[in-house]
Protein backbone atom coordinates (compact mmCIF):
# COMPACT_ATOMS: atom_id res chain seq x y z
CA UNK A 1 0.00 0.00 0.00
CA UNK A 2 1.23 3.48 -0.83
CA UNK A 3 3.61 2.29 -3.55
CA UNK A 4 3.68 3.83 -7.02
CA UNK A 5 3.37 1.64 -10.06
CA UNK A 6 1.75 -1.75 -10.43
CA UNK A 7 2.79 -4.38 -7.93
CA UNK A 8 2.22 -8.09 -7.50
CA UNK A 9 2.12 -9.41 -3.95
CA UNK A 10 3.85 -12.07 -1.88
CA UNK A 11 6.68 -11.29 -2.30
CA UNK A 12 6.24 -7.73 -3.63
CA UNK A 13 7.25 -7.51 -7.30
CA UNK A 14 6.99 -4.37 -9.45
CA UNK A 15 5.64 -5.16 -12.93
CA UNK A 16 4.90 -1.64 -14.19
CA UNK A 17 5.96 1.92 -13.47
CA UNK A 18 3.94 5.10 -13.73
CA UNK A 19 5.28 8.61 -13.85
CA UNK A 20 4.55 12.26 -14.30
CA UNK A 21 6.82 15.10 -15.39
CA UNK A 22 6.15 18.82 -15.15
CA UNK A 23 8.35 21.40 -16.87
CA UNK A 24 7.60 24.98 -17.92
CA UNK A 25 3.87 24.57 -17.29
CA UNK A 26 3.67 21.42 -19.44
CA UNK A 27 2.66 18.12 -17.86
CA UNK A 28 3.44 14.73 -19.37
CA UNK A 29 2.67 11.32 -17.98
CA UNK A 30 3.02 7.70 -18.91
CA UNK A 31 3.61 4.15 -17.85
CA UNK A 32 6.07 1.37 -18.59
CA UNK A 33 4.84 -2.22 -18.55
CA UNK A 34 7.61 -4.79 -18.09
CA UNK A 35 6.80 -7.30 -20.82
CA UNK A 36 9.90 -9.43 -21.43
CA UNK A 37 13.29 -7.88 -20.80
CA UNK A 38 16.47 -8.73 -18.98
CA UNK A 39 15.78 -7.87 -15.34
CA UNK A 40 19.48 -7.90 -14.36
CA UNK A 41 20.02 -4.11 -14.38
CA UNK A 42 16.90 -3.66 -12.28
CA UNK A 43 17.62 -6.44 -9.81
CA UNK A 44 21.39 -6.20 -9.45
CA UNK A 45 21.94 -2.45 -9.32
CA UNK A 46 18.60 -0.88 -8.42
CA UNK A 47 16.48 -1.32 -5.32
CA UNK A 48 12.86 -1.12 -6.53
CA UNK A 49 11.34 2.01 -4.98
CA UNK A 50 13.97 1.87 -2.25
CA UNK A 51 12.44 -1.26 -0.74
CA UNK A 52 14.95 -3.96 0.16
CA UNK A 53 12.41 -6.80 0.08
CA UNK A 54 10.82 -5.75 -3.23
CA UNK A 55 11.79 -7.08 -6.66
CA UNK A 56 11.40 -6.23 -10.33
CA UNK A 57 9.47 -8.66 -12.54
CA UNK A 58 8.08 -9.05 -16.05
CA UNK A 59 4.95 -10.54 -17.58
CA UNK A 60 7.12 -13.24 -19.18
CA UNK A 61 8.70 -14.17 -15.86
CA UNK A 62 5.32 -14.38 -14.13
CA UNK A 63 3.82 -16.52 -16.91
CA UNK A 64 6.93 -18.66 -17.24
CA UNK A 65 7.14 -18.21 -21.02
CA UNK A 66 8.31 -15.65 -23.60
CA UNK A 67 5.84 -12.83 -24.25
CA UNK A 68 5.99 -10.26 -27.07
CA UNK A 69 4.93 -6.63 -27.00
CA UNK A 70 2.56 -7.42 -29.89
CA UNK A 71 0.87 -10.05 -27.69
CA UNK A 72 0.37 -7.52 -24.87
CA UNK A 73 -0.53 -4.44 -26.95
CA UNK A 74 -4.19 -5.34 -27.59
CA UNK A 75 -5.11 -6.33 -24.03
CA UNK A 76 -3.24 -3.28 -22.65
CA UNK A 77 -5.12 -0.93 -24.98
CA UNK A 78 -8.43 -2.61 -24.10
CA UNK A 79 -7.74 -2.13 -20.38
CA UNK A 80 -6.75 1.53 -20.80
CA UNK A 81 -9.82 2.35 -22.86
CA UNK A 82 -12.10 0.64 -20.35
CA UNK A 83 -10.55 2.18 -17.23
CA UNK A 84 -10.39 5.71 -18.64
CA UNK A 85 -13.54 5.58 -20.79
CA UNK A 86 -11.62 6.26 -24.00
CA UNK A 87 -12.41 5.63 -27.65
CA UNK A 88 -9.17 5.20 -29.58
CA UNK A 89 -8.84 5.45 -33.35
CA UNK A 90 -6.01 3.86 -35.30
CA UNK A 91 -4.15 6.22 -37.63
CA UNK A 92 -2.08 5.26 -40.64
CA UNK A 93 1.65 5.78 -40.22
CA UNK A 94 2.87 8.96 -41.93
CA UNK A 95 4.71 8.49 -45.22
CA UNK A 96 8.27 9.89 -45.09
CA UNK A 97 8.89 12.96 -47.27
CA UNK A 98 9.86 12.08 -50.84
CA UNK A 99 8.13 8.68 -50.75
CA UNK A 100 4.67 7.74 -51.89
Amino acid sequence: EGLTGVWLTRPPRKIAAIGIHISKWVTTHGYALNVDLDPAPFTQWITACGLEDAAFTTIARELGRPVTVDEVRGPALDALTEVFGLALEEEAAPVPAGRS
